[in-house]
Order: C-alpha cells, then structure tokens, then sequence
C-alpha cells in the first residue's frame, strides 16, 4: 500500500475524506482548503508519534496515525476515521472564527 506523501509532505483531502467528512459537516467546511500533513506540527518533531493536532485549518497527523486516506484505511478503520472526524471539528472551528490554537495551547488547564 503506498504511503501518498513523504515524512514532512502534505497533500488536499481525498474525495472519500471529504465523502466522509461531508456526512457530518455537509457543506459547512471548505474542504478545497484542507492540508493534511505527515509530520510534526511541533519544532524538533516534539509532537507525540500517536498525536494528530490541527491548530490552524490544517491538520498534522504524525507517523502512527498518519494514513494516506482515511476514508479507506487497512488500519483499524473505526479509529482512523474517528481521529479524522474529530481533527475536522478543528477544522470547522478554525473556519468558523474560533481560536483553535489558543484553547489547545490552554488545554492541559482542563485536564
């Protein structure tokens, strides 16, 4: 199974994500500005090997959850489209005005 984009790419959503994503968010993301990165959002690869983060529209999936489409994924399917779907809440909140990056920067206060 090919991999799409290297360590460090990024590449648009596929059309099952964006499929996907459409049976929950419907029109309300644009989904033609989507990135999904394969690396760390973090300086120094900090970001955990098992994170995802999207803190600015863009979603940055490291190694151990990267997949090339999360639609139709060989991996535990359920969990790779859960993590999806809860990356493009993040998202819709980034387009919708909400400061995405601030309350994930203040996150670990609510734990």
């Amino acid at each position: 199974m090919s991999k799409g984009i290297k360590q460090g790419g990024l590449r648009l959503l596929t059309l099952g994500e964006i499929k996907l994503a459409r049976t929950l968010y419907g029109n309300a993301i644009k989904y033609h500005k989507v990135c999904i990165h394969r690396g760390s959002y973090l300086p120094f690869n900090m970001q955990n090997n098992n994170y995802a983060m999207t803190p600015n529209g863009e979603i940055w999936f490291q190694e151990g959850v990267y997949e090339p489409d999360f639609s139709s994924t060989q991996r535990n399917p359920i969990d790779a489209s859960h993590l999806f779907m809860h990356e493009m809440m993040h998202v819709w909140q980034h387009q919708h005005g909400m400061w995405v990056r601030t309350r994930g920067a203040f996150s670990w206060a609510a734990d």
